[in-house]
């Protein structure tokens, strides 16, 4: 056996053949416009703008920090991102706006 071979061999028992097959069947989904991954679902699912926490202030004309305590209070619905980060859609913005009485200043 030589090195390239012995090299192949290790890959493939490192990989596994089923590994190796899940490898083809996501690109014969990507070739067919179906996708594999979670981004294309979160995409469509949420196909309206999201905004971030300072984005949010500066539409609204206070500080992150009041953006922050909206949400612990559950006055200002958001998700949560793996990291920590916060992002907040268009529609609850308007409703936190109708709800408290904003008006926005952006």
């Amino acid at each position: 056996m030589t090195k390239a071979e012995a090299g192949q061999a290790g890959r493939e028992q490192r990989t596994g053949p089923l590994r190796q097959a899940g490898e083809g069947a996501r690109q014969q989904a990507r070739a067919q416009g179906r996708g594999s991954g979670w981004k294309e679902r979160e995409m469509k699912e949420t196909e309206e703008k999201v905004l971030t926490a300072r984005e949010v202030a500066e539409r609204l004309g206070v500080s992150e920090f009041m953006i922050l305590l909206h949400v612990t209070t559950g006055a200002l619905p958001c998700r949560r991102l793996p990291g920590g980060g916060l992002r907040f859609t268009e529609q609850d913005l308007t409703k936190f706006q109708e709800e408290e009485g904003c008006r926005n200043k952006g």
